[in-house]
């Protein structure tokens, strides 16, 4: 990759699959109600930037319908591979596959009513450029919408040790890789770099006392276990413990687990 991001350090393709689902599930809800709200309709020319598997992609290409379409950008070819296969088992005929950058997308000027992206800014060295990009794609009147994730408001009630050690992991290992761990609540300074006077935003933090949901950072952290033990910032041993210290909190029904929020940030061309 030519853009400057970090080390991815979760799976992709196949290996990622079925957490982001599980994600999708997750902070989907309000991502589809954001969507809704600001206006997603039928005929609509969509961009998901960073699209992953495609969970979000899917739902705007039913929302915009054959009047309509999607085009799914990732710079990851196993990610897109999936999205097209997802597509054509639901027989979706109005989504576009392109494998880009996000500080470089060949598309044109001004050419979508929505330009979004979840969960993609916070792996970047310089959000700013591709949102900048991103803002150059969106038509006069559109709107550009982002979904990052904020690792300091994940909480617990009971407290328990095991979700705030996450946040402190979580601060350090961000330090380690050159990002910042509370960049969601940031977000908002960076649209107004690029130019957007009056921005938008909203809070979207699922909290569970039961269910797979309420799994989702312990399957998070297992999943990074390989890379993070093979670029040594961290023991398998380590790991391994932090994973069973959040399946302890997890199987307790009496403990709300308040996952990462998600900052959603969104302002009109």
């Amino acid at each position: 990759m030519t853009e400057k991001t970090t080390d991815y350090i979760l799976g992709v393709g196949d290996a990622g699959a079925k957490r982001l689902h599980l994600l999708h599930q997750v902070y989907g809800p309000g991502t589809e109600r954001l969507l809704s709200d600001l206006g997603l309709v039928q005929g609509m020319r969509v961009a998901d930037v960073g699209c992953g598997v495609g969970t979000v992609a899917l739902w705007m290409a039913c929302q915009v319908g054959q009047s309509g379409s999607v085009v799914c950008v990732d710079n990851s070819a196993e990610q897109l591979a999936l999205v097209r296969q997802s597509a054509e088992e639901k027989r979706h005929s109005n989504m576009r596959y392109l494998e880009a950058n996000a500080d470089r997308i060949d598309l044109a000027d001004a050419s979508f009513d929505i330009v979004y992206c979840r969960f993609l800014l916070d792996h970047l060295e310089d959000p700013l450029a591709a949102l900048a990009e991103m803002r150059r794609l969106v038509k006069p009147q559109g709107i550009l919408v982002s979904e990052t994730i904020d690792f300091t408001g994940m909480t617990t009630d009971p407290p328990s040790s095991a979700y705030s050690n996450e946040v402190a992991y979580m601060q350090q290992l961000s330090a380690v890789r050159g990002v910042d761990a509370g960049s969601g609540m940031k977000i908002h300074s960076l649209f107004r770099q690029i130019g957007f006077p009056r921005i938008e935003v909203r809070l979207n933090q699922p909290a569970y006392l039961t269910g797979e949901e309420k799994r989702f950072w312990e399957y998070s952290v297992a999943e990074s276990i390989p890379a993070l033990v093979d670029r040594g910032f961290s023991s398998l041993e380590h790991m391994q413990s932090r994973v069973q210290a959040l399946q302890q909190v997890n199987f307790d029904k009496g403990i709300l687990v308040a996952l990462p929020r998600s900052v959603q940030v969104w302002a009109r061309k």
